[in-house]
């Protein structure tokens, strides 16, 4: 009994250990790493100011915007070279899609806030639509889990 008693403890740091190897190194690399300072947007471009969660104009005269998911299913107006950034959050692995881009498209190579999916720039007079599909981070373990994805839609009228 009393040899027993002495290799409890050993016992339980193997078993601590073993479990700690069967851990996602990405869960892992977060313990031991300090999460990120997020990105502020390019100096180039004035402050993210909030959408009214009412919808309504996104106009300003060439002010950045933001757009969350408070303005699913509505309509935003924009001019001719106005942008907006799109700010969904890191709730959901987020696709953006637009449906027409000679008249608003994501602007490439340009690193945002945590929990924003790009800034977008209206270049022609006209109407598109965007659509995200947020799914859930867990679809990507194995095996993935069953949880609903979720669809943002957002009507953009963009004026001359």
């Amino acid at each position: 009994m009393k040899t027993m008693r002495s290799k409890i403890p050993m016992i339980l740091t193997l078993f601590a250990l073993a479990l700690a190897s069967c851990a996602p190194s990405s869960a892992l690399a977060a313990q031991l790493t300090p999460s990120p300072t997020p990105t502020a947007a390019p100096t180039s471009m004035p402050a993210p100011t909030d959408v009214p969660p009412g919808g309504g104009n996104l106009g300003g005269g060439g002010s950045a915007n933001t757009v969350t998911r408070d303005n699913d299913n509505q309509t935003v107006t924009l001019h001719v070279g106005e942008t907006f950034l799109l700010k969904l959050g890191n709730d959901y692995d987020w696709s953006p899609v637009i449906d027409d881009q000679s008249i608003i498209s994501r602007i490439p190579n340009i690193a945002v806030i945590a929990g924003a999916q790009g800034i977008y720039l209206a270049h022609k007079a006209g109407t598109a639509t965007m659509t995200a599909t947020g799914d859930p981070p867990c679809r990507q373990s194995k095996p993935p889990c069953m949880v609903a994805s979720v669809v943002f839609r957002l009507n953009i009228q963009v004026l001359p």
